[in-house]
C-alpha cells in the first residue's frame, strides 16, 4: 500500500511538470510555445525573440497570422490588443518591433516558428516596455459569424540602467450598502513600471470602530502602466447597518510585499426607508464651509452654513418617494412655533457630518401642484430630532418663489427627516351644503311672503 503511495505521488509530480512544461494553448487546435517575453533590456540594444506555432495531428489545417499591437489592459486585468491609433501609452514598444513572418499556412501537426525584432532607440525613456504579438487564425465558418482562434503573447521589457517606479493611486471607490456589502476600488498604476497588487478593505463607523475587513490575493496578472484595476471585495459585518448612519470604507493598495501604494477614505450613508436613490447628493466640504453648495439643487433644496470650529464634513439629501416609515406621518410643530395639527406636504433627508457648532440654513423649494389641498400661508418646516418633531427657527414663507427656509443646529443633522407641513384647505361638507341651501330657501320664502304682504295692504 506504501509502495502504491509512493507510485502515486510520483507520478502526481511527472503530471505537474508535464503541465508546466506545455505550451500555451488558446484551445487544443493552437500551440505557442514562447508565449511570453520579459526581458531587461538597454537603450539602443536589439533583442529577438522566438516563438513556435503549431496545431494538433488531429487539427484541421489553418491559415496563421501574426501582428504586432499595443499592450491594452481591461479593469479586470485582461489584455486588450490596441490598434495603432489607440495605443498612445508612452510606454509602447509596438513600432519597435518586427516579425519575420506575418503570415503562414499550416496542415495538421505542422509547426512554424516565428521570431520578433525588439530594436530598442537610446531615447527609449524610463521603465518598462509593452506591446502584444497577437497570433491568430483566418476566420471561420459561415455567413456573418465566423471563429477565431487566437493566442496573444505579451512583450514586457524592462529598460535596464533606468529607474523603476512603481507607483499608483487609487481614483474611485464605490460602495453598494446592500449586504454583503459590495465595494470597488479603482487603482491607477502612476508609475513607469509593471507590477502585482493586493487590495485591503476595512469598514467603520463614525466612531472608528472596525465592523469588517476583506482583502484580495495579489492580482493574477500584472497592472501595466498606464492603466487601472478594479479590485472588488465583498464585507460581511455582524451588526446591521443602521438607516440614516453614515460609514466609511478604509482602502488600502500595496504590493506584494505589502509596499504602500496609496489609501483613500470613502464615505457612504445608508438611507432611510423611502429615499429615492436617484435624488441623493454628496458634497464633500474642506476646509470652510461654501456660502451655498450648488450640488443640492439636485435635491430641490439649498444648504448654507454658518458653522464655527471643525467645518470639514460631508452633506447627504435626497427626497422621500413617499412618506417614510420613520415617525413623520404625523406631522406636527410645537405650539409655540407655528401650531399644531399640521399634516406632510413633503419630506427631504439632510445628513452633515464633522461640523462642531453653528447652524445651518434650509431652504425648502416646493411647487403649487405639491402643497395643493393646503393653506400656503400655513406652512412650516421642522426636522426630526429622533423622538419628536421640532420646528426650525427663523422661518420664513416667500409665496411668490415657493420657498420656505429656516435655521437648524448642524449638531441635529445627524441623519434627520426634514419636512414641511401645513394645514389642509377645509373640505365642503354636504350637511354645510344642505343647511346653507335651506337656510337660503328660507330667506327666499320669508322676502316672498314679505312681499306679498306689503302688496295686499296697498290695494
Amino acid at each position: 500500500m506504501v509502495k502504491l503511495s509512493r507510485y502515486l505521488i510520483a507520478f502526481s509530480l511527472v503530471i505537474c511538470l508535464l503541465l508546466l512544461a506545455a505550451p500555451v494553448s488558446a484551445d487544443p487546435g493552437l500551440k505557442v510555445t514562447g508565449a511570453k517575453c520579459t526581458a531587461s533590456v538597454a537603450p539602443g540594444q536589439t533583442i529577438t525573440h522566438r516563438m513556435t506555432v503549431g496545431i494538433g495531428e488531429s487539427d484541421p489545417a489553418m491559415d496563421i497570422f501574426v501582428d504586432v499591437k499595443g499592450f491594452g489592459q481591461s479593469l479586470d486585468g485582461a489584455y486588450q490588443e490596441l490598434e495603432v491609433q489607440d495605443d498612445t501609452s508612452p510606454y509602447s514598444v509596438r513600432e519597435f518591433i518586427t516579425l519575420d513572418k506575418r503570415a503562414f499556412h499550416l496542415d495538421p501537426g505542422e509547426s512554424q516558428e516565428v521570431t520578433a525584432t525588439i530594436s530598442i532607440p537610446e531615447d527609449v525613456g524610463s521603465g518598462g516596455g509593452y506591446a502584444l504579438i497577437y497570433i491568430h487564425s483566418k476566420p471561420t465558418g459561415e455567413g456573418s459569424v465566423g471563429y477565431v482562434t487566437a493566442v496573444d503573447v505579451p512583450i514586457a521589457l524592462t529598460i535596464s540602467g533606468t529607474e523603476l517606479i512603481k507607483t499608483g493611486e487609487i481614483t474611485d471607490i464605490s460602495v453598494s450598502p446592500d449586504k454583503p456589502i459590495a465595494v470597488s476600488t479603482t487603482f491607477h498604476n502612476s508609475g513607469n513600471y509593471h507590477y502585482r497588487a493586493k487590495n485591503e478593505v476595512k469598514l467603520k463607523d463614525e466612531a472608528g470602530n472596525i465592523l469588517a475587513t476583506a482583502a484580495t490575493s495579489p492580482t493574477s496578472s500584472s497592472i501595466i502602466p498606464p492603466y487601472s484595476y478594479q479590485f472588488k471585495v465583498s464585507l460581511s459585518p455582524e451588526q446591521e447597518l443602521s438607516p440614516g448612519k453614515i460609514y466609511y470604507i478604509v482602502s488600502r493598495v500595496t504590493l506584494e510585499d505589502d509596499t504602500l501604494l496609496d489609501t483613500e477614505e470613502e464615505s457612504f450613508w445608508v438611507p432611510l426607508p423611502g429615499i429615492d436613490e436617484a435624488s441623493i447628493v454628496k458634497v464633500t466640504v474642506e476646509n470652510e464651509a461654501p456660502p451655498l453648495i450648488d450640488a443640492v439643487d439636485k435635491a430641490d433644496s439649498e444648504v448654507s452654513f454658518n458653522g464655527t470650529g471643525n467645518v470639514s464634513g460631508v452633506v447627504v439629501i435626497a427626497k422621500y418617494k413617499e412618506e417614510p416609515s420613520v415617525p413623520t406621518i404625523s406631522f406636527s410643530a410645537p405650539e409655540d412655533k407655528g401650531g399644531t395639527g399640521k399634516e406632510a406636504v413633503k419630506f427631504i433627508e439632510v445628513y452633515v457630518t464633522g461640523f462642531t457648532a453653528g447652524t445651518a440654513n434650509i431652504k425648502l423649494h416646493y411647487t403649487d401642484a405639491e402643497i395643493s389641498g393646503f393653506v400656503e400661508d400655513s406652512l412650516t418646516l421642522s426636522y426630526w430630532d429622533g423622538n419628536i418633531w421640532q420646528a426650525a427657527d427663523n422661518i420664513s414663507l416667500d409665496s411668490a418663489t415657493n420657498v420656505i427656509s429656516g435655521d437648524i443646529p448642524v449638531s441635529a443633522l445627524g441623519g434627520t427627516a426634514m419636512g414641511m407641513g401645513g394645514t389642509k384647505i377645509p373640505a365642503m361638507k354636504w350637511s354645510l351644503i344642505i343647511e346653507i341651501a335651506c337656510g337660503a330657501v328660507a330667506v327666499i320664502l320669508i322676502l316672498l311672503v314679505y312681499f306679498l304682504l306689503i302688496r295686499r295692504r296697498r290695494r
